[in-house]
């Protein structure tokens, strides 16, 4: 069916309205479209007599131009409208993109920013609304040409001449002319209200499918072919999406009369004469010049839309060249093509090679950037404030390592730091310290939850005399406040809002998280320093995300991990109890129920050969009571209690799911109904007061009674609530990740949690799974896989059919899926990120013909580029439609194949068709299809073409299924005795947090020998012989079985004196090392990181052995990072450390040369 049959037939509904022979307003250049769109015609003319009285009004007459022009088509064409409806959206609309070409839509784009920007008070020129009247007269052109017979390839377009009369005859005319426009408008909004109405009743009339299917592919053929035989400028349109992006970052492009008549000092002017260039006249123009209070502060140069944006680099170094010659200020350089935007700090001292973006600087960014490249200092000169990290050296050490990063000129670091280590307060001394030396100015703190928005909120505002707010779409504005907290979800709604330069630095929180799929594009998005800190431990962080850190894999910037901060007592360890019953370890089979056990389940009406449940299945597909019963008692019974021995500390259970949650919460209160349900409550995600509950937990709320929370997922990562000490994993978990961050949960410190001077020592893990020993015997070099999206998958899936239709040569099924393709890669919406980065390569593949062809790198290029792009349709509302699609391509490609999986296939396409609701009338006017389709052979017989064209057919009404309901799946629930209960204390697989829970135990138990003399010489530093350790041990062990003195050893090496480890754990613990190396360290802020790290290093050793030889300073571990005294050559340096070393023990004196 041809263009204008379809056309004519709309045209002939169209005759017996108003619509066909109403002129409203004469137009000096939209007359061509008056016989069939009068309403475009006179929209355009309104335009053009505004546009130089009323500049404002006549983009917005050429916005609602576009949007009836848009509007229209979508109806013509039967396009699916999204929802909300707007020109935006149905711009974005991939079926209009895929029938559209890019030049035109460029165009509809320009005229929409323009009318959002007059109808929201800007005060356009009258230039624009003259360059966007000529937008619109060639959009016209185009629509004539593709949707009419009209021949409109020789119109002209004749420019509106501004009113040339008298003073005081223009007056009199302007007013006759008002008061002639204002009745046109009335008359005006009636015929676009009225065609609105006669658009839905003719979207109304029956057109067959394939009709439209038809029509589309022809739109989209002739629509290409209108745009080249018009011959649009592609040049010029190419400099108005520039002078678009320019105006969004809120420039003007004026010349510079303008922009003195306007008193403006801050503007644009376009090829701007400069000397000095490498011409044979010493005279170049460059394209664009950014200016403030009259210096230069950006240069651009603008390539073809098919010239590579970096051929502009040095033309544009050449321009930035001659104006720092003029004026004294080395503007900021940026080369772009349309697409591309490349900016080039080339500053000697303070620069950075070349780098892309996705939009302008704005003027106060630039302002910001020249700013910085006179006051920065290093950062090696600047110390953060003491009280944000304290005497904690590994935090010194990974301020410096992240310095020092930033320093050498790279822009981006990662923060590997056990959970409870700091890393918040490491990233505001980052802050601190980037902030004094004038590198930074707005910082974004970003994190995936709220509650730890409000955390980061508190922290920063208790270090930092810097103003801190939570972001939001009018932080835009925000001048005043410096540090902006937001979660991943909401600043991904609005980051665009903000031009890529307003924040100078983004940390981002917990980034061993989704944000790499889900939330890359932010941090694509913005040009900013970039800190990632994550408690992943770093065998186990993805390649995405060290890539997106700038880091090689598993080479992160800092890294401190847990076995480490455990160690240095800067984390608690934990004891593993694995306690399990007989169901746990082997399910539930009625035949292998004890009598009582079967009369216990027969009296619940339940026969016990329906009982075939696998010990994985337990409490996920049936839960028992008794088994969740015991995980309570074993808790309730075995748990650390609180400083009155009676109460249970605060515990977290892991639980499957929110029925096994509130399970395990009602089961406690029958259990234990004197805590009158206020002890133990559910956290998770079905409760509206997760974020109070909370805050009860940590005790802050309204229930300071809450010890016990049972968690579904809510208390997994970045609860702080250093009072926990006992967590039960009540749920496998085969994320490592997960659980890394789940037992961070009970690792942070805690003083006086028992009494005074009583703190918290270790933390219990009831592992009723066997999670603990998975993790800790499991190879810990782990992938994070990418699943792929609906579409996405759907892509390939038409990829693969294309191939198979070719290989069982069928060209005209071929054909259909090609233009599938073609149309999918059209559709994408090219303001993504993602697409940007990706725009040569479709627009390569957005070539008919090239597809056609089907070749091997075609192939490749769908597949391995194209693909993954297809991500981000937006397919909400569509899910169904696009779910059936993918059924009926794999079908259609094991009908191809004969394969026996084709019967799976046709049973689930039929299942879908039958559980349709046919009682609607979108259904019932599909009943006779839908009918034929339900039947098994139907699909075995048809033709390719007949599944294709079912697939087409159905898929709009597939949605009408009779949908689940969104209630929770009921699991049954028994209740039979469980039995044969093992408690087994193991290993956590970590040799750091075994021998701190050891050390844990023995340092308790010595406390009823502090009057021992044996111990009294260790603690005073004297030698004790073999006779009175062995006295010692023996009578320790006599009172504690299962503890041995000599055990210890086994943790150190075998040269490690048993006296030395007691003098450790008695007398000197690792706080006074660590408080004498501190100390020097903060009162030498030129340390580098490699010297705070031999320090770090150092202080270990010490605290470890009590003292150390000179001679060890020049042995391994010490001597890997560096010779002592060529680390620290100055004398100061040399002499406070020798001091230092010498309090710990007599050590003989070194001579050193001044």
């Amino acid at each position: 069916m041809e263009l204008d049959i379809f056309s004519a037939r709309i045209k002939s509904e169209q005759n017996t309205s108003f619509i066909s022979n109403r002129t409203f307003m004469q137009s000096r250049n939209f007359e061509f479209l008056r016989a069939e769109w009068p309403e475009l015609a006179s929209l355009a003319g309104f335009a053009e007599a505004y546009c130089f009285n009323d500049p404002a009004s006549a983009n917005i007459k050429l916005r609602t131009y576009c949007e009836t022009l848009v509007g229209g088509l979508h109806s013509r064409l039967r396009l699916p409208k999204p929802i909300p409806v707007s020109l935006m959206e149905l711009l974005r609309n991939e079926s209009f993109i895929a029938i559209t070409p890019r030049v035109v839509i460029d165009k509809l784009h320009a005229i929409r920013i323009h009318g959002n920007k007059a109808a929201h008070g800007e005060k356009p020129s009258s230039q624009t609304s003259l360059w966007l009247i000529r937008e619109a007269f060639d959009i016209g052109r185009w629509l004539c040409a593709t949707y009419s017979s009209q021949a409109v390839e020789n119109l002209e377009f004749v420019t509106p001449q501004a009113p040339s009369q008298p003073k005081a005859d223009y007056k009199r005319e302007k007013k006759a002319l008002l008061e002639q426009h204002a009745k046109q408008e009335v008359l005006m909004q009636k015929l676009l209200a009225q065609l609105e109405e006669e658009r839905a009743r003719v979207e109304q009339l029956e057109v067959r499918t394939n009709e439209i299917e038809e029509l589309r592919q022809t739109a989209n053929v002739r629509g290409l072919q209108s745009a080249t035989t018009l011959q649009f400028d592609e040049a010029t349109t190419r400099k108005q999406l520039i002078d678009i992006q320019l105006a969004s970052a809120g420039w003007q492009i004026l010349t510079q009369g303008e922009a003195i008549k306007q008193d403006r000092l801050s503007f644009v002017t376009v090829e701007e004469e400069i000397h000095e260039q490498p011409t044979p006249s010493g005279v170049g123009y460059a394209d664009y010049v950014l200016w403030d209070e009259g210096l230069p502060i950006a240069v651009i140069e603008a390539k073809k839309t098919s010239v590579d944006a970096e051929k502009g680099r040095h033309q544009a170094k050449h321009y930035a060249d001659g104006l720092e010659t003029k004026y004294g200020q080395r503007p900021i350089i940026f080369y772009t093509n349309g697409h591309d935007i490349w900016i080039w700090d080339d500053n000697e001292i303070e620069g950075y090679p070349p780098r892309k973006l996705y939009a302008f600087y704005s003027k106060d960014s630039l302002q910001r950037l020249l700013f910085q490249h006179k006051n920065r200092r290093k950062l090696s000169e600047v110390s953060s404030k003491p009280e944000i990290l304290g005497e904690r050296i590994y935090q010194h050490e990974a301020l410096r390592q992240i310095c020092e990063r930033f320093q050498g000129k790279h822009r981006k670091a990662l923060a590997v730091q056990a959970t409870g280590t700091g890393k918040t307060r490491l990233s505001i001394a980052v802050c601190d310290v980037l902030t004094q030396a004038n590198w930074v100015k707005r910082v974004l703190f970003l994190c995936d939850r709220r509650e730890l928005r409000k955390q980061a909120k508190n922290a920063f505002s208790s270090f930092l005399e810097l103003p801190v707010s939570v972001l939001s779409s009018k932080s835009v504005t925000d001048d005043a406040n410096r540090v902006f907290v937001a979660t991943y979800p909401a600043m991904q709604r609005i980051y665009e809002n903000f031009d890529p330069g307003f924040f100078d630095l983004i940390i981002a929180d917990e980034s061993h998280r989704s944000i790499y799929n889900v939330h890359g594009d932010i941090f694509r998005y913005f040009d900013a320093l970039q800190l990632g800190l994550t408690a992943t431990p770093i065998e186990m962080i993805s390649r995405s995300t060290c890539g997106l850190f700038g880091c090689d894999f598993k080479n992160p910037t800092t890294n401190y991990p847990l076995d480490l901060a455990v160690e240095e007592k800067y984390l608690v360890p934990y004891q593993v109890v694995k306690h399990t019953t007989k169901f746990l370890r082997d399910g539930i089979n009625g035949q292998s129920l004890t009598a009582d056990q079967v009369l216990e389940i027969e009296d619940q009406g339940i026969d016990p050969n329906t009982l075939e449940f696998s010990s994985s299945q337990i409490d996920q597909a049936i839960f028992n009571k008794d088994t969740n019963r015991k995980i309570l008692q074993n808790l309730m019974d075995h748990g650390i209690r609180q400083a009155d021995q009676q109460t249970l500390g605060k515990s977290i259970v892991f639980a499957r799911n929110h029925n096994h949650a509130k399970l395990l919460e009602q089961l406690f209160n029958e259990l234990y109904p004197q805590y009158s349900g206020r002890f133990c409550q559910v956290i998770d995600t079905y409760d509206p007061r997760a974020e109070q509950l909370i805050d009860d937990f940590k005790g802050e709320g309204s229930n300071d009674q809450l010890t016990l929370a049972i968690s579904v997922d809510m208390l997994d990562t970045g609860i702080d609530v250093p009072e926990i000490v006992n967590l039960i994993f009540a749920k496998p978990v085969k994320s490592p990740v997960k659980f890394w961050q789940m037992v961070g949960r009970g690792t942070r410190l805690c003083e006086n949690l028992f009494g005074p001077g009583k703190n918290k020592t270790h933390f219990q893990i009831f592992d009723h799974w066997g999670v603990v020993e998975y993790h800790g015997l499991k190879e810990q070099a782990v992938t994070v896989p990418k699943s792929k999206t609906l579409f996405e998958r759907l892509f390939l899936e038409r990829i693969k059919l294309a191939q198979t239709s070719l290989k069982f040569a069928d060209p005209d099924f071929f054909e259909n899926i090609a233009l599938w393709l073609f149309d999918a890669i059209k559709a994408l919406n090219e303001d993504s990120i993602a697409v940007k980065d990706k725009w040569k390569i479709k627009q390569q593949l957005a070539d008919l013909d090239l597809l056609r062809q089907f070749s091997g790198n075609t192939v490749s290029l769908l597949e391995n580029e194209m693909a993954p792009l297809m991500q981000w349709v937006d397919i909400r509302g569509s899910a169904d439609a696009y779910q059936w699609d993918l059924i009926i391509t794999k079908l259609q490609i094991e009908k191809f194949r004969g394969a026996i999986t084709l019967e799976n296939l046709i049973d689930e396409a039929t299942a879908m068709l039958w559980n349709l609701q046919m009682n609607l009338n979108q259904t019932r006017a599909k009943s006779e299809l839908i009918a034929n389709c339900r039947e098994f052979e139907w699909w075995k017989s048809a033709s390719h073409a007949e599944t294709e064209a079912a697939r087409v057919d159905l898929r709009q009404i597939i949605r009408y299924q009779n949908k689940k309901d969104g209630s929770i799946v009921t699991v049954p629930t028994i209740d039979i005795t469980d039995s044969e209960e093992e408690r087994v204390t193991q290993s956590t697989h970590l040799a750091a947090v075994d021998m701190n829970a050891y050390k844990a135990r023995v340092s308790l138990a010595l406390q009823s020998f502090e009057n021992d003399a044996t111990l009294k010489k260790i603690k005073s530093g004297s030698t004790v012989t073999k006779e009175e350790l062995n006295r010692l041990n023996a009578i320790f062990h006599a009172q504690n079985p299962d503890l041995d003195l000599y055990t210890l050893q086994s943790f150190y090496d075998s040269a490690t004196q048993i006296e030395q480890i007691l003098r450790s754990i008695i007398g000197m613990e690792s706080d006074v090392v660590n408080q004498k190396f501190s100390r020097f360290i903060q009162s030498h802020p030129e340390l580098t990181s490699l010297q705070i790290q031999y320090l770090n290093v150092l202080k270990r050793q010490i605290a470890k052995t009590g003292s150390i030889q000179i001679a060890k300073l020049y042995d391994r571990p010490l001597s890997t990072i560096g010779e002592f005294d060529q680390l620290f050559s100055t004398k100061q340096q040399f002499e406070q450390l020798i001091t230092i070393i010498k309090d710990f023990g007599n050590l003989p004196e070194l001579e050193v040369s001044d």
